[in-house]
């Protein structure tokens, strides 16, 4: 199970929220969670929590990857996922 667990503010009524996380290096996207309807308080200023669940996440290599949060079918912010091999883990 995959979790992705944000505080968003700013939005204004019913917004669809999504994750997605992708390979910084290609930019290849590796899982896509949501969307999900998040209700916004009427107080823009107010932060909602938003947890996202999903399943399948798998990192096919040590690196960069993104965990990006999408708004309404549009980029609003990300966070940096720093993937380190345990020795014998990769070649």
């Amino acid at each position: 199970m995959s979790w992705v667990v944000a505080q968003l503010a700013g939005g204004i009524g019913d917004l669809p929220v999504e994750a997605v996380v992708t390979f910084a290096q290609s930019g290849a996207e590796i899982l896509r969670i949501g969307p999900k309807t998040v209700e916004f308080p009427v107080s823009r200023l107010r932060p909602v929590t938003v947890v996202l669940r999903g399943s399948g996440l798998e990192f096919p290599f040590p690196g960069v990857y993104l965990v990006e949060m999408l708004c309404a079918g549009r980029f609003i912010d990300d966070a940096r996922l720093y993937v380190i091999p345990k020795r014998g883990d990769f070649p």
